[in-house]
């Protein structure tokens, strides 16, 4: 299974996607000045009113169409989760499970914006069958490769304050870009085969339990992927997606939402086929990133997030026996694992794991 972000059709979708920076920069500014904070709550407000109003919109105008009423009630009840938490001491009651300041501007909008793109996302899904060949996506270019992906890494530099309250290079510290030590860049590479590996299982149980939808995920991904299957786009699309997205999910989100919530904002957002043993797979691989990225730093996961991507990319072009490619990359992987596990117990035990910024 190789995943990707829906397909950006032209610049249209790229405004959309960077939609969110002006609000993102007035909530920087709101830790600083009154008229800022007050600024992003009245702006969160209307963004909750207005998904409100889609979603009553979608159902009045359902009809007998059963998937736009269930996409309607998505938005409403995502309109009502946004609501939800501006009000203060419902927010400040998420703290128990959430490693967040419920009175940080910054804080809120994060936690937000992941609600409304979650709605927003699964929304779409429902009214829209996408793996139908009139609402299949065209081929992927290159340019997409980079559209797809920087706006990510664009709106995490900007989240965390970058030429706002911290330099640059305090912006990527803050992110977990950092020089990594020796056994890191052998964990990122190790971890990357064990998930690899996982990869390829849920492939083979999708093709189990669930043979025609999966038969039609393929066509589909085949077909998005037509024009980007070379050995230089495979290594531009693993760089760009295993940098800009670790940035934005394990790099800013994670350390303010949580492992759980960063995970699933990232399973969403690349499930373009619905619900399906499909969003399982990358639901544990994003845990196995945000594990990586908790103990270890952003630049490890982004080790295994790119040679995790350029593996399945490989694989997939080269038509080799998977089965047992995979799990002779299971095995070694394991090994490795365990040789790197307790190396890293005899010469780190009784470190403390690394603690986060409070902004």
């Amino acid at each position: 299974m190789v995943h990707s972000l829906p397909r950006l059709a032209d610049w249209a979708s790229l405004e959309l996607e960077l939609a969110p920076l002006p609000l993102v920069i007035l909530a920087n500014l709101g830790l600083t000045r009154a008229w800022a904070r007050t600024m992003t709550t009245f702006a969160l407000v209307l963004s909750a009113l207005w998904l409100g109003i889609i979603g009553v919109s979608a159902i009045a105008t359902a009809g007998s169409a059963v998937s736009a009423g269930r996409s309607g009630l998505v938005m409403l009840y995502t309109a009502m989760a946004m609501g939800a938490v501006l009000v203060p001491f419902l927010r400040r009651s998420l703290t128990s499970i959430l490693p967040f300041d419920p009175d940080n501007p910054v804080h809120l909008t994060a936690l937000s914006l992941s609600l409304a793109l979650i709605g927003v996302v699964i929304a779409g899904q429902i009214a829209v069958n996408t793996l139908a060949p009139s609402n299949q996506a065209p081929p992927l270019e290159r340019v997409d490769l980079f559209l797809q992906s920087l706006p990510f890494l664009l709106i995490a530099l900007i989240g965390v304050g970058i030429f706002l309250r911290r330099s640059p290079r305090a912006a990527l510290e803050r992110l977990g870009f950092v020089r990594p030590a020796p056994w890191q860049v052998l964990l990122g590479l190790a971890s990357a085969g064990l998930l690899v590996a996982v990869n390829f299982g849920f492939g083979a149980l999708a093709s189990y339990l669930t043979p025609t939808l999966n038969h039609q995920v393929d066509i589909a991904s085949t077909k998005v992927f037509s024009h980007v299957s070379d050995p230089t786009s495979f290594i531009l699309q693993a760089l760009l997606a295993g940098i800009c997205e670790e940035a934005f999910f394990r790099g800013a989100l994670q350390p303010r939402l949580g492992l759980v919530v960063a995970s699933v904002t990232f399973a969403i957002l690349h499930t373009e086929y619905g619900l399906s043993i499909d969003i399982v797979a990358v639901f544990v691989l994003a845990l196995g990133l945000g594990v990586i990225r908790r103990y270890a730093n952003t630049t490890t996961s982004a080790i295994t997030h790119v040679t995790h991507n350029l593996v399945v990319s490989i694989v997939a072009s080269i038509n080799v026996v998977a089965a047992l490619f995979y799990s002779a990359i299971g095995v070694e992987t394991a090994m490795v694992l365990v040789l790197v596990g307790f190396w890293v117990w005899t010469r780190r035990r009784g470190a403390e794991a690394p603690t986060q910024e409070p902004v």
